[in-house]
């Protein structure tokens, strides 16, 4: 049985995180119902959980960890680095900080090409 090359794999890999991270976005996050019940007198016991996933969203940690693998992929050539930078880039775009998440996508992007 052959496996599929790595570019292949590597697209697959960035679809599936734009596909979860729109999925995130859009049920999680932006779902109002889900605000108006954590804004109620007693809130469930997710309320909290779902508060800090968005601060730490909205702090730009994904796109922040895209740049630093981006840049140790860049220094390294490392493919699979390069991978992570892509994934995380793409999520990161989606997920509220889209200008150091491109940059990390982008310099993952290069090293996969240069493979």
């Amino acid at each position: 049985m052959r496996t599929a090359p790595t570019w292949m794999r590597t697209i697959a890999l960035v679809a599936l995180a734009a596909a979860l991270a729109t999925a995130l976005r859009l049920l999680v996050i932006e779902e109002p119902e889900f605000a108006w019940v954590c804004q109620s007198a007693a809130p469930p016991w997710w309320c909290p959980l779902r508060a800090d996933m968005i601060a730490l969203l909205q702090g730009g940690s994904l796109g922040f960890i895209a740049l630093a693998v981006g840049l140790l992929a860049m220094a390294r050539g490392c493919v699979t680095a390069a991978r992570l930078a892509l994934v995380t880039g793409t999520a990161g775009l989606v997920l509220y900080l889209p200008e150091p998440a491109a940059g990390g996508a982008l310099m993952g992007a290069l090293v996969m090409l240069r493979r």
